[in-house]
């Protein structure tokens, strides 16, 4: 067990490290979604990837016109963005899917 831990745990900080680009789902082919798509309630978030929803994320915000009112650059933005969702739990359930869930839920009840 000790072995283990010291693969997965920074003993001096007590975190687990990073994992980038895990990838659980994929993105049918040839299947692409709208701003309007976004505002459904039943929109399929489990079938993308964090990079995929980062870019509906941006797409919220460009929508709303909140990059633009509070100008903020939309590639800034998207750096910040990703690198929340880069340090998000690695854990089965809070995780940055479940973080875009909870964003999008909040954004179809606004409209």
């Amino acid at each position: 067990m000790k072995e283990f831990q010291a693969r997965y745990i920074n003993e001096k900080l007590f975190t687990i490290p990073i994992i980038k680009e895990i990838t659980l789902n994929k993105r049918k082919e040839g299947i692409t979604y709208t701003y309007k798509d976004l505002t459904d309630l039943n929109f399929p978030m489990m079938e993308f990837t964090n990079i995929e929803l980062i870019s509906f994320i941006n797409v919220i915000f460009n929508e709303l016109g909140y990059l633009k009112e509070f100008n903020v650059d939309e590639k800034a933005f998207k750096n910040l963005v990703y690198e929340i969702a880069l340090n998000y739990n690695v854990v089965p359930y809070h995780t940055f899917t479940h973080a875009f869930s909870i964003f999008q839920v909040n954004f179809c009840k606004q409209q």
